[in-house]
């Protein structure tokens, strides 16, 4: 797989991620779903995440990114 499409997977499920927990909350939302959202299965996401929690610290790191660029 090469650099740019597994940057955008992850991207993807970042994304996916951010709205899910937005609509569910952070404890409700599963892997799973999270996946689903993305358009992608369920085992994808370990390719990229191994854990929610590593999900949860992509999302802030991103939202904290975009927060940085703003100021």
């Amino acid at each position: 797989m090469n650099i740019e499409k597994k940057d955008r997977n992850r991207e993807l499920f970042i994304e996916a991620a951010e709205r899910l927990f937005q609509k569910w909350g952070i404890h409700k939302t599963t892997l799973e779903e999270i996946a689903k959202e993305a358009g992608k299965g369920k085992s994808s996401i370990y390719y990229y995440f191994p854990s929610k929690e590593a999900v949860i610290e992509a999302v802030i790191m991103t939202q904290g990114d975009r927060i940085t660029r703003r100021v």
